[in-house]
């Protein structure tokens, strides 16, 4: 579970954490077949694997029927990590910012 503990950390959810752990471990699975194994609910499933998909972490093997894979985590998570550090970047700067004009603001109405 520390995997998943650590994939939580990183920014993903509980679910998306057990289901991209369980693609890694078992391979090509169907939603379903994902559902079962990780302990997502059916009727969450894809939505969870569609989240992984836009981050990066997971591509759609076929579509009918839907078959997922894990991105190799050198690839996905290294990118996925990568992502995350450039919007932490940019938030820093337009909070540092933001936090600056309001202090002057602040400053001048006093």
């Amino acid at each position: 579970m520390a995997f998943v503990d650590d994939l939580k950390n990183a920014g993903l959810t509980e679910y998306e954490g057990k289901a991209y752990q369980t693609l890694l471990l078992q391979g090509d699975q169907l939603s379903r077949e994902v559902a079962e194994n990780s302990g997502v609910p059916v009727t969450r499933v894809f939505d969870v694997l569609e989240r992984l998909r836009e981050k990066g972490l997971v591509v759609l093997v076929t579509p009918h029927p839907f078959l997922w894979r894990a991105v190799d985590p050198g690839i996905g998570i290294k990118n996925f990590i990568r992502a995350k550090i450039e919007l932490y970047g940019k938030l820093e700067k337009s909070l540092v910012a933001d936090a600056k004009r309001m202090k002057k603001t602040k400053k001048r109405k006093d």
